[in-house]
């Protein structure tokens, strides 16, 4: 008994002595959510007493890669990090019968319990038990729901988009609005969480960090590539963290020593699809009611103009997966194995009903004609020469233009004039005044997207095992162009989704009882609107401005935005760029020692963030009412005429350039957790857990982001402000009571810590319990708590 403590003691030692070396070697990397299984159980024989030393091999029947351990003293085995699949558990002792039990079936970051049972006899006789349903989970307290790969396969989602399939799970709560998604609307698909939406969702893929900006999910990788989905609602487990809600995991597909493979295409039609019912009936009313008064003209018209266009889409997919296997070369069967897929989506439709509708000028107004707004409302619509301003007691008033006969003064009138396209006044939309005369129905709205995956699975021998994985998809949107017959591309919004990620994971197994584990990743998301030529070719100069306007704008130089209230907008701001990037690394030791499981890892990450919003960096000029209105106290002047007027005379009501500059913010993230899943006898199992997380505040490498305001913060004048003061004070501020001090502080990597700067850590103690009342039923419940320090 001294013997076996004694290796036991220096197998551990040396556990942690590897341990520790690896994380200072990778420690400058930086979380991880173990996606794959574990098998455990307890092996007896016939009478009930448990047999010490029993051989057990596990065996993936897909792979027919096998994982072997020995039972210790209390007839304990188990078996970790095993991919989600069908698999073989058998056991051999010295004087009983070998023992085999197929078909047991482990999902996605499953810990099951196989109990075996040897009969007495020769070992080379054999008794094989084959499964007639799923292994009940009897390990875990925690609440979880999982999809299995013929869920996941069989259940409809748009787009293909595997991450929809979580809001069909029981304990989760959708969110979103119900909008047309695809492969890459991270933010619609994004919207669920725990009953209440109370929290963060946490999202993973294969192990490692899928997270955008805003605790959206970044990759959404189609159908055909995911094995299995697992939502956490309630998690009992230490090792998983930095959400206080809901966690996704989900696990791409591995070869096996099958060729498998898939494809797909789907095709639909836009005027297949029923728009909504009270779109419907507004449509068939205008037609029934054109038709009823005999104007079939008019019935015709409206057919043709409110119908929207004929669209289609294409979705189409393929996936292969197999052994590495080179015809007299290599033979990759039982060791190598790969998994390839693509996707691409071309979807061209017209744009949805809420963005076709837009007010543009009249040709009359156009020509400064604003008499048929007077035959509707004098009051309101009169428009007044702002150059015959004069003060009349408190108030400044103006005469009214004759017969609302505007002149025109403004040089870049004619620029902007001829790119609003011409009124189709489609009846039954456009208003008495003016308003909604332009039906914008071929209004664009198109997507392409093209996403790939490439995972190897290489298991070297039975100690060391490795998988690798790249992943790359792009997205590009040609969308709410509504001014497409005069400038087709000046109002694109070309929004770019590109994410790529690439994972590399490594478990060696230094004996039958203890694994060590470690993960590197990185992930990057990119939500930004790239360079459209189209907009690029307009210059501030091109409306008329000075070319100092040009300079200023640099290579962001874009046409300069008029807003109105009554007119839609010309021109749109610079979008800029989103960059949202992980770099994590997890290492994770696990040790079996009697009936406790005993797991102790880190997980660290850095976050990078970079930015740019340029804006309204070309100019921004708005034109309301204030200047062309009887008095400057006048209320219920019109806007729609009078807006026009102000911007054909010239006299914007406020002039701006935006001068925004880029950002590049990092902020790491550290936690380490020790986890004891003790199974105290057959019936009940304890899950007790410790974590500590600490998530640093941002920093922006260039000092650029502004942080809050410091009332104590001193400024550069400070010192000099204050000593002229106390030359010649005022009698009621005493000299030592004038202080200078206060102003925004940066974010940046150089000065004083910022202590109030987001940064937030705390210890989480978790207990679980399981309670076994018979094969199919148990009894699940924990605490848990998250103790801000």
């Amino acid at each position: 008994m001294k013997k076996i403590a004694f290796h036991l003691k220096q197998d551990f030692r040396r556990s942690i002595v590897l341990f520790l070396v690896a994380f200072m070697i990778t420690g400058s990397i930086v979380s991880a959510q173990e996606t794959r299984s574990t098998i455990i159980g307890t092996v007896k024989d016939t009478h009930g007493a448990v047999v010490p030393g029993a051989k057990v091999t596990i065996t993936n029947t897909g792979t027919n890669v096998s994982s072997d351990t020995v039972t210790n003293d209390q007839g304990y085995y188990e078996v970790q990090f095993l991919l989600n699949g069908s698999y073989t558990v058998s056991a051999t002792a010295q004087g009983f019968k070998a023992i085999k039990r197929q078909g047991i079936t482990l999902d996605v970051a499953q810990r099951i319990e196989v109990d075996l049972v040897l009969e007495v006899g020769a070992v080379t006789e054999e008794v094989t038990i084959t499964a007639q349903s799923s292994v009940l989970e009897t390990t875990s307290a925690s609440a979880t729901s999982t999809m299995n790969p013929q869920q996941v396969s069989d259940l409809p989602v748009m787009g293909n988009n595997s991450v929809l399939l979580a809001r069909g799970m029981p304990g989760i709560q959708w969110t979103a609005q119900p909008n047309y998604l695809g492969p890459h609307s991270n933010l619609g698909a994004s919207g669920f969480g725990s009953t209440g939406g109370i929290g963060g969702i946490e999202f993973t893929l294969d192990g490692v960090p899928n997270n955008a900006q805003s605790r959206r999910v970044a990759a959404m990788p189609m159908i055909d590539t995911v094995a299995e989905a697992k939502v956490d609602v309630t998690a009992f487990d230490a090792s998983k963290g930095h959400g206080s809600s809901v966690q996704l995991t989900m696990v791409t597909k591995s070869g096996s020593n099958k060729l498998h493979g898939s494809a797909d295409w789907l095709h639909w039609q836009q005027r297949w699809n029923a728009t909504q019912s009270t779109t419907n009936a507004a449509y068939w009313d205008k037609i029934y009611k054109a038709e009823a008064a005999g104007n079939t003209a008019l019935a015709d018209q409206l057919r043709s103009t409110e119908r929207p266009l004929s669209g289609h889409s294409n979705n189409w997919s393929g996936a292969l997966g197999g052994p590495v296997y080179i015809p007299k070369i290599f033979d990759g069967r039982d060791k190598l194995f790969f998994f390839f897929s693509y996707s691409g989506l071309r979807d061209m439709k017209s744009e949805e009903a809420s963005q076709i509708t837009r007010t543009v000028p009249t040709i009359a107004e156009r020509n400064g004609d604003f008499s048929a707004l007077l035959a509707i409302n004098p009051t309101m619509y009169t428009i007044y020469d702002p150059r015959t301003a004069r003060q009349v007691g408190a108030r400044v008033v103006r005469d009214p233009f004759s017969n609302n006969q505007v002149p025109k003064i403004n040089p870049m009138y004619d620029f902007y004039t001829k790119i609003y396209p011409q009124p189709n006044d489609v009846p039954g939309v456009v208003t008495a005044e003016g308003a909604n005369n332009f039906l914008a129905y071929g209004t664009p709205w198109s997507w392409k997207y093209k996403a790939y995956t490439n995972r190897i699975d290489w298991n070297i021998n039975s100690k060391h095992k490795i998988f690798g994985k790249w992943s790359f998809n792009d997205f590009l949107e040609d969308r709410y162009d509504w001014t497409y017959p005069t400038v087709r591309g000046l109002h694109i919004v070309p929004l770019n989704r590109r994410n790529g990620a690439i994972v590399l994971d490594y478990v060696y197994a230094m004996n039958s009882t203890t694994l060590l584990n470690f993960t590197v990743a990185y992930n990057r998301f990119r939500d930004e609107s790239p360079d459209n030529a189209v907009q690029k070719s307009f210059k501030p100069s091109s409306a008329g401005l000075p070319t100092y306007m040009d300079d200023l704008a640099g290579d962001n130089a874009r046409m300069p935005q008029i807003n109105f209230t009554a007119y839609n907008v010309i021109s749109r701001d610079v979008q800029g760029y989103g960059r949202y990037s992980t770099a994590s690394q997890r290492g994770e030791l696990s040790k079996i020692w009697n009936t406790h499981s005993i797991r102790a890892g880190y997980d660290m990450r850095n976050l990078y963030r970079a930015t740019n919003t340029p804006g309204k960096i070309s100019g921004y000029f708005t034109f309301r009412n204030d200047y062309v209105k009887a008095q400057d106290n006048t209320s219920g002047a019109g806007a729609i005429g009078l807006e026009w007027a102000a911007f054909r005379l010239g006299l914007p009501s406020s002039v701006s350039v935006d001068m925004n500059d880029n950002v590049y913010l990092t902020n790491p993230y550290y936690s380490g957790y020790v986890q004891d899943d003790w199974k105290v006898n057959d019936r009940l199992t304890l899950n007790l857990g410790l974590r500590y997380e600490f998530e640093g505040g941002m920093r922006d490498r260039y000092n650029r982001g502004i942080g809050w305001f410091d009332s104590s913060l001193d400024l550069p004048i400070s010192a000099a402000a204050q000593a002229a003061y106390a030359l010649n004070p005022i009698p009621e501020v005493p000299a030592s009571q004038f202080i200078v001090k206060g102003g925004n502080t940066y974010l940046g990597v150089n000065g004083a810590p910022r202590t109030r700067n987001d940064a937030q850590a705390g210890w989480m103690p978790r207990l679980g319990a399981v309670y076994k009342i018979n094969e199919r039923t148990v009894i699940r419940g924990g605490y848990g708590l998250f103790y801000d320090t």
